[in-house]
Parts: C-alpha cells; structure tokens; sequence
C-alpha cells in the first residue's frame, strides 16, 4: 500500500513569500505495505512547478513526455 504525503507547511510557506529550506522534500512516497510482509519505506520527492511532476532531488530535471511521437531508448 503506498500513500502520498505533502508538506503543506512548506508548501503554504512558500506561497506567503517566507524563506523555506528546499532540500526538505515537498512530498513523500510511503510504502506502508507490500504482499510478502511489512515495509516502512520514504522516498522524498521535489515538485517541479514547469512540468507538474515530482522529481527525485533538488535540481534533477523531470520526464520529457513531449517527445514530439518518436521513442526514446
């Protein structure tokens, strides 16, 4: 089972104008289960505002869907 977590304090910190530590992350991924037993893992994730996607750290670029109809390798 994965839940979706945001940080809405950072989220409405940065709408009010205020001064935000932007290596915490924006939302977490969390594995709370999986079918052969417990897992408890957090995967940090950034949203980049550009392309509406959560990335994986601070400054990574996200996914180019726009791939004007070829595949990519």
């Amino acid at each position: 089972m994965f839940l979706m977590w945001r940080n809405k304090k950072k989220e409405n910190m940065r709408n009010r104008g205020e001064q935000i530590d932007e290596t915490q992350p924006d939302a977490y991924l969390m594995c709370e289960k999986q079918r052969n037993g417990e897992a408890q893992e957090w995967y940090g994730l950034y949203y980049h505002a550009g392309s509406q996607q959560f990335i994986e750290r601070v400054g990574a670029m996200p996914m180019d869907f726009d791939n004007k109809g070829r595949f990519s390798a």
